[in-house]
């Protein structure tokens, strides 16, 4: 998608599927595979340095998008279900190492499942014809979507909880 007035008629599925990013994203399937296999042969370090290259690509796969001018719905698509398979990978494992723990993480995956369905909901809202909802003084600038989108906490919101969780993977 290189140029901005192709149409869905011009486009050629298999060229979206496998741009950069994508490809990017097909690396991240097989390292996050990777990461489980060793993980069951208790190859922790292994499995957190597959989990973390896997992290790695999913930053740079939204800079070569935007730099390449690669984006594309179905890349979008793509990250986001590849990072919420990437965040479940991590909780079951940890789980798995800590099982009286293991409620805490039952309540992370919950959270992580809410805020999936929360996003969805307040992207959806300015396409509603609610017209209650579809302001942006609402549901979009509520507390969980405005602090965990800030600009001053972006590092911490989104990267602390991978560290905190690669810490107790290596313990």
């Amino acid at each position: 998608m290189t140029n901005s007035n192709m149409t869905n008629d011009n486009v050629n599925s298999w060229v979206v599927l496998f741009n950069v990013p994508n490809t990017l994203c097909w690396f991240r399937i097989v390292l996050l595979f990777v990461s489980i296999r060793y993980f069951g042969q208790r190859n922790y370090l292994l499995f957190v340095i597959y989990h973390t290259v896997s992290g790695f690509l999913d930053s740079l796969d939204g800079i070569f998008a935007r730099h390449l001018n690669q984006k594309s719905l179905l890349g979008a698509y793509f990250e986001f279900i590849l990072d919420t398979y990437a965040h479940f990978v991590m909780y079951a494992c940890i789980g798995l190492l800590y099982p009286s723990y293991i409620v805490y993480f039952y309540i992370e995956i919950a959270l992580e499942l809410w805020n999936i369905m929360f996003n969805s909901h307040v992207n959806a809202l300015p396409k509603s014809n609610l017209a209650w909802l579809h302001k942006t003084t609402f549901l979009s600038t509520t507390c969980s979507v405005s602090i965990y989108h800030s600009p001053n906490l972006r590092l911490f919101n989104w990267y602390g909880p991978d560290i905190f969780h690669t810490v107790l993977v290596l313990r």
